[in-house]
This record gives structure tokens, sequence and C-alpha cells, in this order.
């Protein structure tokens, strides 16, 4: 999605979702002139931050034909802050099976899903499959198009659900969202995040068991 929240004026949209937007951009550079024997459609969409409206719409008026030939919908949303990298995909049965998982166990990111849990806080017991709704992919899911999607953050963080996206520093998301705050606190890691993600999926879409 390329739109920011408008309710705080600090928040300047750097990674919420500019580091999404660059993600896409590097994974379709990748993607040129490669023939997978299927279409791709790369798509930006707005007023994520109000309810996926954006998304809602794309795959409410999409050709049917077309929806119902979909066999993934990736979505990046907030991948450059944070220490570590996660992915949400359904864990219903798929066509491709376990090879999302199974190639992703190589990598240096965690799975969310419908049978972990995660809670910072003793009174709370948070589903990660209510985290994994967040975003653009939750229209596609609903629409009954698996979806994966990826961001960075800190679920082992003390100090709030996940969204403090490292140590000791203030939550970047929906507040002080610049460059400069994403720079100072992550450096050149803000964009490997982003790099990495764009060549997961780009490792993904070239492996044989998926294709």
């Amino acid at each position: 999605h390329i739109d920011a929240v408008y309710k705080d004026e600090k928040s300047f949209g750097f990674n919420d979702n500019l580091s999404g937007v660059l993600g896409v951009l590097l994974l379709a550079q990748s993607l040129i002139n490669q023939n997978f024997g299927c279409n791709i459609i790369v798509a930006f969409y707005g007023a994520e931050e109000v309810g996926c409206k954006g998304s809602q719409y794309f795959i409410e008026n999409l050709d049917t034909k077309i929806k119902n030939n979909i066999l993934l919908a990736v979505n990046f949303d907030s991948i450059g802050a944070g220490e570590n990298l996660y992915y949400y995909h359904s864990d219903n049965s798929t066509l491709y099976g376990s090879v999302i998982d199974n190639l992703f166990n190589k990598y240096s990111i965690s799975k969310l899903g419908f049978n972990q849990k995660f809670s910072t806080l003793s009174n709370l017991n948070i589903n990660h499959t209510s985290l994994g709704f967040l975003s653009d992919n939750s229209s596609f899911l609903k629409a009954g198009v698996n979806s994966l999607t990826f961001f960075a953050g800190d679920l082992e963080a003390k100090n709030g659900l996940g969204f403090f996206e490292k140590q000791g520093h203030e939550k970047i998301m929906h507040n002080t969202d610049s460059f400069e705050t994403c720079y100072e606190v992550f450096g050149e890691k803000f964009y490997e995040n982003i790099f990495n993600c764009a060549s997961y999926v780009y490792n993904l879409l070239n492996n044989e068991e998926f294709n």
C-alpha cells in the first residue's frame, strides 16, 4: 500500500509503507525478462490505513477468471524497521503444500500461523493469526485467495505487542516513522530487510517445487 497514517503529524510513512513500495519495485525489477509460465500483476493500493479499502476494491472488481486462477498474492508491509522479519500465510492446504515453509526455514525469517501464540503481557493472549490479518493480504484471504505477507518488527520485545521495532527505542510505526529515525536506529539493516524480502519471493518463484 502507498498510503501512510494521517492522524499523527510525525508519521512520515518511511517504513509504513515506503519500505513495502521499495520492496515491490525491487522484486518487479528482478522479474523483468523472466518467464514463469504465468502472468504476474504488480499492484499498489491506497487506503490500507483506513481498512484495506484499496485492495478490497481491487479484488472485488478483478475479472472472475483472473481471480479464480491466482496462485498466490504477495504483500509487503512495513518490511524495513525491525530486528526480525516475519511472514504469514494460511495454514490451510494449498496447491503448493509446504513449499513456502520449507524454503523459508532456510532463511532467518519467522512464521506467523494459526497454531502459534504470542503475548508480551501476562493478561493477553495474542494469536499470530490476528497479526497476519492486519494488512492488504486480508482482502485476498477473505476472497478465498491465498496470500503471503511480510513485515519487520520485534515480537520478542517486552515493551509492547511486537510493534516496538527495537528494544530501548521509541516505537517507530505510526509515530516517528521518518528516514532519519529509521536510519538512526537500524542503519543499513533497514535496506537489508527490504532486499531480503524481495529475494525470498524471487527464490520462491524460481523454486522448482513451487513451479
